[in-house]
């Protein structure tokens, strides 16, 4: 019943404004949204071409990358300090972002490129944009890393829709599946650790 609901709801939006919605938001990204677009068992006939899923998810998340770039250079040159979130990112890559602030500037860009492009944690075009502010790569370096390793992440992506398609739904609900297993864990890990940390009462 929920499933119809939610293909009924897909179904009204289109799969352009899906893929475009996909496409900008954290955690799902082009990951989801390209393989969306074409999903025929979701948009029927309406469902795009595989070209066209890739280049709207591009397009749309490399516009998000100018976007976050732009935020996070912002957040992280202003002198009060970083949300509670963000410096905890900060701390869990401490030790790549001492390396990496130690490189020269090609290389840099080549290591944030590859932290886009590949399927590691916190990666994507989010935590990529948090990366290259934190190694202080200036606005044009930043943007043009996210995009070379958007377009690269996005192109392999399209390939193995290529290669998978006839099981395309199959792989988007074991993607989706996946998402919500992580964020569930995410979630429960953040609660206990804010649990453990409150005082606990005297029972004598």
């Amino acid at each position: 019943m929920l499933t119809q609901t939610v293909l009924n709801i897909l179904s009204t939006i289109g799969p352009t404004l899906c893929v475009i919605f996909c496409s900008i938001l954290p955690v799902l990204e082009t990951k989801i949204g390209i393989p969306l677009g074409i999903d025929q068992a979701v948009f029927g006939k309406n469902s795009l071409s595989l070209f066209s899923s890739f280049l709207i998810a591009f397009v749309s998340s490399s516009i998000m990358c100018i976007l976050l770039v732009t935020f996070f250079h912002f957040l992280f040159n202003r002198k009060r300090k970083p949300a509670k979130s963000l410096s905890k990112f900060q701390n869990l890559l401490k030790k790549p972002i001492t390396k990496l602030s130690k490189m020269k500037k090609a290389k840099k860009i080549f290591m944030c490129v590859l932290f886009v492009f590949l399927p590691v944690p916190f990666s994507g075009i989010y935590g990529g944009a948090i990366l290259c502010s934190l190694v202080k790569l200036n606005f044009f370096e930043s943007v043009l890393s996210l995009i070379i390793g958007n377009f690269l992440s996005c192109t392999v992506e399209a390939l193995a829709c290529l290669a998978l398609k006839p099981y395309i739904s199959l792989c988007l609900n074991i993607l989706i599946i996946t998402i919500t297993l992580t964020l569930l864990y995410q979630t429960i890990s953040f609660i206990f650790e804010k649990t453990s940390k409150l005082p606990h009462k005297n029972t004598k």
